[in-house]
């Protein structure tokens, strides 16, 4: 299990400096988090956000299905808890936004939301995988979900 943690980990990782070499204007890095590091964020980068750039904390989720399967990205609400508990810490910049990359690989496509300005709906109860990358264990969490269309930036891969 461990091992699927830090794999699915990596990838992210992995998909932020893809993202940086390839599509500079869209986002450009600051940091990446060390795998197993335990921080609510993959990456602290710029990112397009309107006709700006506009620093972030950024939090990668690759899913392994084309993006017109759903119309919705969904994030782990305890994911989103954890990020606007970062912005109490000392660690936290205050002009720091946060951002969620749903990455689809197979559509060759990211769409990136800013978490707390996006329009989304809080869905409690979702049946979901109990961890990332070939679990096949359900449990039921709450989520956020982020319809694709409200994406503030789409960037192509």
């Amino acid at each position: 299990m461990e091992k699927d943690f830090k794999k699915a980990e990596k990838r992210e990782r992995d998909c932020l400096k893809y993202l940086e070499l390839n599509n500079p204007l869209e986002y450009k890095g600051i940091g990446i988090t060390e795998i197993g590091s335990y921080y609510p964020y993959d990456g602290i980068g710029h990112v397009k956000d309107g006709n700006f750039k506009k620093m972030g904390y950024v939090e990668v989720k690759i899913r392994d299905f084309n993006s017109s399967d759903y119309p919705t990205a969904y994030l782990e609400k305890k994911k989103v808890d954890n990020l606007i508990e970062f912005s109490r810490t000392e660690e936290y910049i205050p002009s720091a936004n946060f951002y969620y990359f749903a990455v689809y690989p197979k559509s060759k496509e990211v769409y990136v939301f800013n978490i707390l300005s996006t329009p989304h709906t809080l869905e409690l109860n979702v049946r979901c995988p109990k961890t990332t990358m070939g679990n096949t264990e359900m449990i039921n969490k709450d989520m956020v979900a982020f319809k694709l269309e409200d994406a503030i930036l789409k960037i192509k891969l």
